[in-house]
């Protein structure tokens, strides 16, 4: 099989490591379809996009050279199940699975709107029962739209096409990527408000590995997913949208579990007193060291509080929409939680620093788990000692923020395809 010309990438990447004196081992050669604003190929052939850095640095920790060319999406997959190339950038998990193949942690995350016309009333009064969704040929959008099995796909080469097609409309909406939305349509003029759209999900991406140069390099994947966590920040900032509907839902979550478990807050009170910070410091190291050794004391102590049995029991019934819940005192020492958390010490995070400076409510960006695949968003709110009105502590609630949008968008716009796509 024939390779493309080879575009070199990571320009500072092997700077650095021709000055460390670091002998390289064969280059590895990665593809990707030309998805702006993540990595494309720019006039003079230099490459370009938010991806470069990412992968500059994971290869700089790694120790090896690698090289980026450009291949359709569907190409790109064949490729590397074939053993064509090493990898295949800009993959889901879906594609992975149905190809059998081996995909990384994620580089970055998606979020995928359904646009639509602005002009396009029949979605607004839930009367079409035929529809078409238009997407990139071989993008991730197919295995998600397909596990639903509704409506009629069209598959288009590039952003560009949808766009043009939604336009004349020859397909009803569009499945795309918030940030490739934005940049397609301001390359082609087409002004804002002509579109509407919907959210469906968020869609972490990574890389597809070839199975046998894994089991050639057996390590590879285990430390390439290591330069990730220390390359790559995978958080969003919420949009205005989606920051007014987080609040709405966090402000009657926060009513319905105060009412409910005041009676235990009460019981807190004591806790809520100036610990030394070199105290609070061996607590946090106690607390590190019991989460790796599975051997529980603090944490069992701080889990068989009845403030977080109960916490945990609320958070249960409400499982679908609540990731944790846990309480602090002022310092931001932990003192009751639903789940276990990494640290005991919750004071150097904003949640914290914010609560204490503002002193109103705080949403955190968009965080994604890896482990669990969750993608939530922390709403923490003070904590006001009923005399003094001063803080005395903080309440924070993790939120799935997938469910909280789609939920949402149910209740308040129940569309055909909201009904139809998301079931």
């Amino acid at each position: 099989m024939s390779i493309m010309p080879v575009f070199k990438t990571g320009a500072l990447c092997l700077l650095l490591l021709a000055i460390s004196g670091v002998s390289l081992a064969d280059k590895i050669i990665l593809s990707s379809a030309q998805v702006h604003p993540y990595l494309y190929l720019q006039d003079d052939k230099a490459i370009k996009g938010e991806l470069v850095d990412t992968l500059d640095c994971i290869f700089l920790g790694l120790k090896r050279e690698y090289n980026v060319v450009f291949r359709p999406h569907l190409r790109s997959q064949l490729e590397v199940v074939q053993g064509g190339l090493q990898g295949a950038i800009l993959q889901s998990k879906g594609v992975a699975q149905t190809l059998n193949a081996y995909l990384s942690s994620p580089l970055i995350l998606q979020k995928w709107y359904l646009y639509y016309l602005a002009e396009n009333t029949l979605l607004l009064q839930n009367q079409l029962i035929q529809h078409t969704i238009g997407i990139v040929r071989g993008s991730s959008a197919k295995q998600w739209l397909n596990q639903r099995k509704q409506g009629s796909i069209i598959e288009v080469g590039s952003p560009q096409q949808l766009l043009r097609m939604l336009k004349q409309k020859r397909i009803t909406a569009a499945l795309m990527d918030e940030k490739v939305f934005t940049n397609t349509s301001q390359n082609m003029n087409f002004p804002r408000a002509m579109f509407q759209r919907h959210f469906l999900k968020y869609t972490p991406l990574g890389v597809l590995f070839n199975q046998d140069f894994l089991q050639s390099n057996m390590q590879f994947l285990l430390k390439f997913n290591q330069q990730i966590a220390h390359c790559s920040v995978l958080s969003h900032t919420l949009s205005k949208w989606e920051k007014d509907r987080v609040e709405k839902f966090a402000q009657k979550t926060y009513r319905s579990l105060t009412s409910e478990v005041k009676q235990h807050f009460s019981t807190l009170e004591q806790s809520f007193s100036t610990m030394d910070m070199e105290k609070i410091k061996k607590l946090d190291q106690q607390w590190k060291d019991e989460v790796i050794s599975g051997q529980y004391r603090l944490i069992a102590d701080t889990l068989n509080h009845p403030l977080s049995k109960q916490l945990t029991d609320w958070k249960k019934q409400r499982k679908k929409f609540i990731t944790e819940i846990l309480v602090t005192d002022q310092q931001g020492v932990l003192l009751a939680t639903s789940d276990i958390t990494t640290d005991y010490w919750q004071g150097d995070e904003n949640k914290v620093k914010k609560i204490l400076s503002d002193q109103k409510l705080y949403i955190s960006e968009i965080n994604y788990d890896n482990s669990t695949q969750i993608f939530q968003v922390q709403v923490t709110f003070p904590i006001f000692d009923q005399a003094s009105r001063s803080i005395i502590g903080t309440l924070t609630i993790g939120l799935d923020i997938e469910h909280i949008l789609i939920n949402q968008i149910i209740m308040t716009k129940p569309e055909w395809f909201l009904s139809r796509v998301l079931n």
